[in-house]
C-alpha cells in the first residue's frame, strides 16, 4: 500500500507480546516512505542487434492488502513456518526490533485496518494460512528471528511513529514478534529476491490519495495486454524457444503445467530448475541473478523486455512477479 506519503493517525494502543522485545505503548502518526518495488525498471532500454525499436513499459501488480492467518495447529496450511530465536541452519535469518541499526525496512504496528499492508486475521477465508512456531516438523520455511542475530540476511527497524515502509494490523488482542515477522514474509521474499516461491509476491503501490484502485487495476491491466502472447526466446546460439505468455489453457503457455514449456519436468521449461534453462547458476537461465543474457521477451518481432531476476538489467521483468499475474492472462 505504499505509494506517495500518506499519515497514518491511530487512536487506540496495541500491545506487543512480552518475553522478545518488551511491551509497545500507543503506535501513531505513521506515514509512508517508498513503494514495495517496481517490477520493471523504468530505465528506458537501448536498442539491440536483429530488433527495430523496443517497448517500453511498468508494471504494477497490485494486491490492496494481504491477510495472514497463523495458527501453531492448522493442519492444511499453505505454509508451514518453524520459527524461534534459536533455530539450527536456518532457510532465513532476521534481525527484527526498535534499536537495529542499518535496516533494510522498517515496519510500524497499526490499529486502523484500512492502513496496513499485511493483516493477521481471524478469519477462516485469509489469503494465506501459516503454520508456525519452534517445533513445527518438516517446514516448508525455518527462520531464525531476534534482535539480537548475528549476520541476518534481513534487518527490519520496528517504529512506534514516523515514516515506515510496511505497516501491519492484527485481529488479535496481542501481536508477538513472531507474528511480524510472519506478515512481513512478502516483504523478506522481496529483499531475497523473491527466492521462495511459497511466499505470496505482494507489490501494491496504491491507496494513496493521487492515485486510484482502477488507475491501479489499469496499470496491470495495460502491461498484462501487452506482455499476452508474447514469446520467450534464449540468447543462446539457436534463440530457442522457450515458450509463450498466455492463459493456462494454451498449449505453449509457460503457465500450463501439464504442457512442454509449462512442465517443470520438461528441460525446455524454465520452471525446471535442473535444465539449462532453469537453473539459477546458468547465465541463460532467467533465474540467475547475474545473466547478462537473460530471455527475451518478443512480441510481433519486437523485444518488448527480458526474463530476469538480475535487477540490473534494463527492462527486466522478474519471472516470480510474471507467474504472479498467470491469472490475468
Amino acid at each position: 500500500m505504499a505509494g506517495d506519503v500518506l499519515n497514518i493517525k491511530v487512536c487506540s494502543p496495541l500491545k506487543l507480546r512480552s518475553g522478545l522485545i518488551g511491551n509497545y505503548h500507543a503506535i501513531c502518526h505513521y506515514s509512508y516512505k517508498s513503494p514495495l518495488c517496481n517490477i520493471i525498471n523504468p530505465t528506458p532500454m537501448k536498442s539491440i542487434n536483429l530488433i527495430c525499436s523496443l517497448i517500453f513499459f511498468q508494471i504494477s501488480v497490485c494486491n490492496a492488502q494481504l491477510t495472514f492467518r497463523i495458527d501453531e495447529s492448522i493442519s492444511y496450511p499453505d505454509l508451514s513456518v518453524k520459527i524461534s530465536e534459536s533455530v539450527s541452519y536456518p532457510d532465513i535469518t532476521v534481525k527484527i526490533g526498535e534499536n537495529v541499526s542499518y535496516e533494510d525496512f522498517t515496519v510500524g504496528i497499526t490499529s486502523n485496518k484500512n492502513q496496513a499492508d499485511f493483516i493477521i486475521t481471524e478469519s477462516r477465508y485469509p489469503d494465506l494460512t501459516v503454520k508456525a512456531s519452534e517445533s513445527v516438523s518438516y517446514p516448508d520455511l525455518s527462520i531464525k528471528m531476534g534482535e539480537t542475530v548475528s549476520y541476518p540476511d534481513v534487518t527490519i527497524k520496528i517504529r512506534k511513529s514516523g515514516t515506515v515502509d510496511y505497516i501491519v494490523f492484527t485481529e488479535k488482542a496481542y501481536i508477538s514478534l513472531r507474528e511480524i515477522v510472519i506478515a512481513l514474509l512478502p516483504a523478506i521474499n522481496k529483499e531475497l529476491d523473491y527466492k521462495y516461491k511459497k511466499i505470496p509476491i505482494y507489490t501494491e503501490q496504491t491507496n494513496s490519495p493521487t492515485q486510484s484502485s482502477n488507475n491501479s487495476k489499469s496499470n496491470y491491466s495495460d502491461a498484462v495486454n501487452v506482455l499476452n502472447g508474447a514469446k520467450i526466446f534464449a540468447q543462446d546460439d539457436k534463440n530457442t524457444y522457450l515458450g509463450k505468455i498466455a492463459s493456462e489453457y494454451d498449449s505453449e503457455s509457460i503457465f500450463n503445467e501439464y504442457g512442454t514449456y509449462g512442465s517443470e519436468y520438461n528441460s525446455s521449461c524454465i520452471w525446471n530448475e535442473y535444465s539449462t534453462f532453469g537453473n539459477e547458476y546458468n547465465s541463460l537461465s532467467p533465474f540467475n541473478d547475474y545473466s547478462s543474457k537473460p530471455p527475451m521477451i518478443v512480441k510481433n518481432g519486437k523485444i518488448i523486455g527480458y526474463l530476469t531476476t538480475n535487477e540490473s538489467i534494463n527492462g527486466g521483468i522478474s519471472p516470480y512477479i510474471l507467474k504472479g499475474l498467470k491469472d490475468k492472462f
